[in-house]
């Protein structure tokens, strides 16, 4: 089908510069903990110049129009940052917002099953119920 699917490691940026002049375009597919180190990735096309379109790892809601507590917040500055550099890098790009998967973030950002403090918002009376199954 013609994809080359390459491993390594984002620190090795002599190395994911000569990845990245292999390929014309680059999708990148990096989870909320590390969709900072996208950075690395911007750097190594902006230094390889060959890349046709870059699709950085997004796969949430729209960043410039979303506000959201504190927590997912500081999530959300993140993919902002990396949003900006994409834009200002010259770089061909596509964004995709898939929206929000509102289980992904209970479980994955949340982490319920983990014994600790939460901060709960407003008053504290709306009722719910959260379910997780394993």
């Amino acid at each position: 089908m013609g994809v080359k699917v390459f491993q390594g490691y984002l620190d090795e940026h002599d190395k994911l510069v000569s990845v990245i002049q292999e390929v014309d375009i680059v999708i990148s597919a990096l989870a909320i903990p590390q969709h900072e180190e996208q950075l690395k990735i911007i750097d190594a096309i902006k230094e390889a110049g060959n890349i046709k379109r870059f699709v950085p790892s997004e796969f949430g809601c729209e960043t410039d129009r979303a506000s959201a507590l504190p927590p997912f917040q500081a999530v959300l500055d993140k993919r902002k940052k990396v949003r900006g550099a994409t834009e200002a890098s010259g770089i061909p790009y596509t964004f995709i917002y898939a929206n929000c998967f509102g289980a992904y973030f209970v479980d994955v950002l949340l982490h319920p099953l983990e014994k600790r403090d939460v901060l709960v918002y407003g008053t504290g009376e709306t009722k719910g119920i959260y379910k997780h199954s394993q």
